[in-house]
């Protein structure tokens, strides 16, 4: 017998507007891309004077504010640069114009980028681009170009040329290592980051005019046993992610890790597994195996990049709407939105309107895997494309609104011993110790079961708080199979005004699986929940 936890989803309190048949929600991430990779949204322009560069961005984060955007990515490392005082890598050519040259006056463009998001309340994730080196693939020769680029210059060997751009190479250990130290970086410098976060970019693109992309001495010299080579490249990435994971939880466990892959996981065609599309695939094509972090909890939110329309055959958004609601493993997922297709003279009549954002919200609401959305990107929102922001503030965003929390980065790790008895068809009781890995929220904690006069009991702890002066109603829920966790009517088996109750041990069926989950309500204070306890046997 073992015991599982499983995350519990909470979707935030929904109140139904008649007028426009839309909901608000309490909590929900609203995210926005804030690229600065070819001066996308910020510096506008190349070359502008530091007073210049501060003003745009301080707009920025005014609009944000009056759309209740409450999570930014802030792209730091486009493509092998920084813009921040790095030890390893340049300046951005995106702020002065120059490789390697700083802001003059001199400022640090993540620290004033955070205490923006910090003054209005927001998240800001730290956004790179981990293997994009340059955007032209040759080097430049000159004295200061050899003063800043050293690892271009100490390690030629690390980079492949492909299209007009240069890579730093996956499947050298060290080059992996050397990105992780420089996100790592980041990470010990910047502790006010809610998170890392990543792009589409890990392999190349495929380009159908160009040779393949050239790794295969690489691929011979590391490859193990028999791995042909597309297994040996998602090989390297899942251990690039899982050794960025371990590397954050050793230093800041709370801080947050998450991706935004193409929204197609695999085809269906290829795998039975994947969605009913026909779109790119991160897997296949990228060598990115998305699903396979989320499962393997190396990452702790996913924003595939949802870009096509309703209907559209190659990646249809609702087809990857609920193929996303069903492959969530219990972590945040957000919808990547492209507001950057809104055109009054697009070619495609879907994105002549608002009409399309709207009936995404929509979609993604109904789904309850999606704990929210991000738009690509800020400049979209800036110039109010369509009116979009109208539209938004009046039938999605009327009322603020918290980013979801994320139990398992925000809980204290603990080991206890638990007790199970449990009762087969034919009334057999089963005993069974066991050491399970424990998450102890505020509020209730400790929820265990143990065998007391002859019953089946489920206890846990209150710690009552100060806010709180009522008495508190404790409500016990339970779950079958692999239902999503979301307190509602129909789950609902008990309340009591003690830490325990009786269980019905004839509804613990041979091999059937349940999990139990209590929350706590005590008047206007806001409810808490108990961490989920599951058990199998």
């Amino acid at each position: 017998m073992k015991y599982f936890l499983i995350l519990f989803i909470l979707i935030g309190t929904i109140a139904n507007s008649s007028s426009q048949n839309t909901y608000m929600l309490t909590e929900e991430l609203r995210g926005v891309w804030l690229g600065t990779a070819f001066n996308n949204d910020w510096p506008l322009q190349a070359g502008l004077s530091t007073d210049e560069q501060k003003r745009q961005l301080q707009n920025y984060f005014t609009q944000f504010k009056k759309l209740s955007i409450n999570a930014v990515f802030f792209q730091v490392r486009p493509m092998g640069d920084a813009l921040y005082p790095s030890k390893t890598e340049p300046w951005s050519r995106y702020l002065s114009g120059i490789s390697g040259v700083a802001p003059h006056p001199f400022y640090d463009p993540l620290a004033f980028a955070i205490d923006l998001a910090e003054q209005e309340n927001m998240e800001l994730h730290a956004w790179f681009n981990p293997f994009r080196a340059l955007m032209q693939n040759r080097w430049d020769n000159t004295d200061f170009f050899r003063t800043k680029y050293k690892v271009f210059l100490q390690h030629p060997d690390w980079f492949i040329d492909y299209g007009n751009r240069k890579y730093f190479n996956p499947g050298i250990p060290e080059v992996r290592e050397y990105v992780i130290s420089v996100i790592m970086e980041v990470v010990r410098n910047y502790p006010q980051i809610a998170g890392v976060h990543f792009d589409d970019y890990f392999y190349p693109y495929p380009q159908k005019e160009e040779p393949a992309f050239n790794d295969i001495k690489t691929y011979y010299k590391y490859r193990q046993n028999d791995q042909n080579i597309k297994d040996w490249r998602r090989h390297n990435i899942n251990e690039f992610i899982r050794q960025l994971h371990d590397s954050i939880q050793t230093y800041n466990p709370k801080l947050k890790l998450g991706v935004a892959p193409p929204a197609v996981w695999r085809n269906k065609g290829y795998d039975n597994r994947g969605s009913n599309t026909l779109g790119l695939s991160a897997y296949d094509d990228l060598f990115a195996d998305t699903r396979k972090w989320l499962a393997e909890g190396w990452i702790d939110y996913m924003v595939p990049q949802m870009y096509a329309e309703i209907g559209n055959k190659h990646g249809d958004f609702k087809a990857l709407a609920d193929w996303w609601n069903t492959n969530h493993f219990n972590k945040h997922i957000y919808a990547g939105i492209a507001l950057y297709r809104l055109d009054p003279k697009s070619p495609y009549n879907a994105w002549r309107t608002t009409e399309q954002i709207k009936n995404q919200l929509n979609i993604v609401r109904q789904n309850p895997a999606f704990r929210g959305e991000v738009y690509f990107s800020a400049k979209n929102l800036l110039e109010n494309t369509l009116s979009v922001n109208n539209m938004l503030s009046s039938q999605f965003y009327q009322l603020p609104a918290q980013v979801p929390s994320m139990w398992w980065k925000e809980s204290q790790l603990v080991l206890l011993d638990s007790t199970a008895y449990l009762v087969d068809e034919q009334g057999n009781e089963t005993n069974v110790k066991s050491k399970p890995e424990w998450i102890s929220l505020a509020g209730v904690t400790d929820l265990h079961l143990e065998k007391k006069r002859k019953e089946v009991f489920l206890f846990w702890n209150w710690a009552a708080n100060a806010n709180c002066r009522q008495q508190v109603v404790f409500e016990i829920y339970k779950f079958e199979k692999e239902e999503l966790l979301i307190p509602d009517e129909e789950h609902l088996i008990a309340t009591s005004l003690n830490s325990e109750i009786a269980l019905d041990i004839k509804n613990h069926l041979f091999k059937r699986k349940y999990t139990y989950l209590v929350k706590v309500k005590c008047g206007v204070f806001q409810s808490q929940e108990s961490e989920p306890i599951t058990i199998r046997y």
